[in-house]
């Protein structure tokens, strides 16, 4: 492993808006200490408003970029972050 931390909040009904803030805190915390809020698994749907926060406007900006050249017809991942 790369010894990175794998977080997962399981919340019952009644605590999840307790626990969006918890991890909220968490992610803000970490994107400070310079980490990532994914690593090899990719963003995934429910980490993706935090990809934007990770990487900032100029890196989005390149990754579309990126995609766009590597499938201008918009078929990898299309709905998805980019």
């Amino acid at each position: 492993g790369d010894n990175h931390l794998h977080i997962n909040l399981l919340p019952n009904a009644s605590q999840k808006d307790e626990a969006q803030q918890v991890y909220d805190e968490m992610v803000e915390q970490i994107l400070k200490w310079q980490g990532t809020v994914s690593a090899e698994h990719g963003i995934g749907k429910l980490k993706k408003k935090y990809f934007a926060k990770m990487v900032g406007p100029e890196g989005l900006s390149d990754l579309k970029k990126i995609k766009d050249c590597l499938g201008p017809d918009n078929r990898l991942g299309a709905g998805n972050i980019l």
